[in-house]
Formats: C-alpha cells, structure tokens, sequence
C-alpha cells in the first residue's frame, strides 16, 4: 500500500471491534521503516471491563497486539505485504508500567531486521512520556495462510 494512500485518522487494519487497536497513526516514515500511533485506553472496551473490575489494566497481551498491528501495518507499507498473514514468532518485551483506562498509549515501532519471511521491529510505548513497554518483536510473513497453519501446529 503506498504512503499517500494511507488514512491515518482510519488506518487499514483487518481487525474490527473489539480487536483493532490503533486509534490513529501519528506518523509514518517508509525510508526509516518508523511508524508512531495511538491507543486511548477506554474502561468501556470490552478487553478491559473483566481485567480487573476493581482495578482495570490494560493486559500487556494486548499492549504486545498493539505493536503487532503497527509492525504488520508497517511492513504493509515498506514491503506491500498483506497484513492479515502476519504471525508472532517471538516476542521480548519488558512491561515497566502499568497502562490504564484514561491513559492514552502512543507506541512507536521501527523495523531494524529483516530476513524474508522473519522481520523484527523495535518497539516502545508511553503514556505522559513514560515508558510502558519496550523491547522487540519478530513477525513472520506467510504467503498462505494455509502455511501458516502447518507451520505453527
């Protein structure tokens, strides 16, 4: 997907509620492989009404599904992949603080290696400009789905 054609207030996903978790892309940089976005944390979205009802979090899985999407979305656009056949093949990342509903999570990912099919991004999420997670996740592009499946059973 080329650059001008990227809707930043609707980025292109192939989640729907309640799993798409990017709000809007801040900014997209293609040549440095960058991507900046946001996620308001509401206490009204269905994946933190039952983590925990008297002390609501966002569950780091889900901070982990963030950067997924934005990696994913940015690999869509350096390299026209398509998103939907994007897998976790490993994932390190530190959870420093806790995020909570109020809060609104800017995440930043760059992709610093890439192996056809394994890609690894640098990612780093704040709230207020503090850190919240961090660390590095590595992709793996399949060209069926089909191949994924086998691959991962």
């Amino acid at each position: 997907m080329p650059f001008a054609e990227i809707d930043f207030n609707n980025p292109p996903t192939p989640y729907g509620h309640p799993m798409r978790m990017i709000d809007r892309v801040h900014s997209l940089d293609p040549v440095a492989g960058k991507l900046v976005a946001r996620k308001v944390i509401s206490r009204n979205e269905p994946l933190i009404q039952g983590h925990f009802p008297t002390f609501p979090l966002l569950p780091g899985i889900l901070q982990l599904e963030i950067a997924t999407q934005m990696s994913a979305l940015l690999l869509n656009v350096i390299e026209g992949k398509g998103v939907a056949r994007i897998f976790i093949a490993e994932s390190r990342l530190k959870h420093l603080l806790p995020v909570t509903p109020g809060d609104t999570m800017i995440v930043e990912t760059q992709l610093i290696t890439r192996k056809d099919p394994f890609y690894t991004f640098r990612v780093r999420g704040t709230v207020d400009n503090e850190e919240t997670v961090k660390g590095q996740i590595t992709l793996q592009w399949f060209d069926s789905l089909r191949g994924a499946a086998g691959a991962t059973s």
